[in-house]
This record gives structure tokens, sequence and C-alpha cells, in this order.
């Protein structure tokens, strides 16, 4: 006699949608764990993702395209901290507004050593939002980019500190001085004008 196979018990309604919630917190977990992020003076966590729709905003309100690889943006990020406080602004706003901070305030938190991670932050989400080949040479070009201005920055503090450099800034300044003195000397001997010489009678 062949006994029938028992029936495997179905999950019931309930089980369905604790299984996928679990699903969709391992699921979030995972997404933020390879989410960029960078933290403000006070050490307030903000996450960096750019998809298409930060791609479309980003070009309405600062007309810059994050979806074309540009090689200047790092150096315009670089030279123009304002821009730089924007643009996070436009990726972090709805952050914001979860943690009731307005545009100001979130400009106020970064200074310093926390703009620079924001910087590395944005450009490696930036990378993120390209596909296979299109990140790995936009990786590249940020690389070489960090690389062409960590050298610029090292030549201009070799040059300020060579003895010769400040030897010649010393000689230009002495010889400023004497000109500012001599023409002072001259303008104090020269003779009186003839408003203040008295008039010889005839």
């Amino acid at each position: 006699m062949v006994l029938p196979h028992p029936r495997p018990n179905k999950p019931n309604r309930r089980e369905k949608l604790t299984t996928k919630k679990s699903d969709r917190k391992k699921s979030d977990r995972k997404k933020r764990a390879h989410m960029k992020s960078f933290e403000d003076k006070s050490g307030a966590k903000w996450e960096l993702e750019v998809t298409v729709g930060v791609v479309k905003r980003v070009r309405a309100v600062l007309n810059i395209d994050l979806a074309k690889l540009d090689e200047t943006l790092y150096e315009r990020l670089a030279d123009d901290p304002v821009l730089l406080v924007d643009l996070l602004w436009v990726l972090c706003e709805k952050q914001a507004q979860g943690r009731q901070i307005s545009d100001e305030q979130f400009g106020e938190g970064l200074a310093g050593d926390s703009i620079e991670a924001a910087t590395t932050a944005l450009l490696e989400a930036v990378a993120d939002f390209f596909p296979g080949p299109r990140r790995s040479l936009f990786q590249k070009v940020i690389s070489k980019t960090a690389t062409i201005e960590q050298t610029a920055s090292k030549l201009a503090i070799a040059k300020l500190d060579d003895p010769r450099l400040e030897k010649a800034m010393q000689e230009r300044l002495n010889a400023e001085f004497e000109k500012a003195l001599t023409q002072l000397s001259s303008a104090t001997s020269s003779p009186e004008s003839p408003a203040s010489t008295p008039l010889k009678r005839p």
C-alpha cells in the first residue's frame, strides 16, 4: 500500500507579508551599504545616490548634467564651494526636510574637511550612476584629476617653502620701500609753490 505524500503547508497571508517585509529590509540594508555618504561638521550623516530622477532635478535647478563624463566637474566643484553645496542640497533635500533642516542650515554644516569628504562622496556616487565601462572611465577621470590637483598643491607648497622665494620677496619688498622713501623725500624737499612764495615789491 502506497501512502500519499503529505502536502507541504502553504504559507498563510500573514507569513507572506512578513517574508516580503523581511526581504525588503534586507534589500534596503544592502542598498544602504553601497550608498555613498559623508558627515557634516556636527557629525550628521548624509547619504548620496545619483539616479535618473536626481540627474533631471540637477539639470533643472543648476543646469549641470551629471550624466555627462565631464572631467572639469571635479575642478569646478573644488574651485566653487557654493556650487558644491547647492549640488549637494539637491541630492540631500529630502533627507533635510525629514530632519527639518533648511538649505541655509545645511550649508552652514559644511566647511573644512567635511567639504572634501562631501566632494569625494559625490563624485563616487556619480561614478556609480554609470553602467560598467563608463563607470570605470569616470572613476579614472576622478582619480587622474585628483592626482593632478594633489601634485599641483605639493608643487605650490614646495615653492612657498623655497628660501629663494622668501629672499626674492624680501628683496622686492625692500626695493619698493626704498622707492617709496625716495618719492616721499623728493616731495618734502621740492621748492615752494608760487602761492606760498611772497611777491617781491618793485
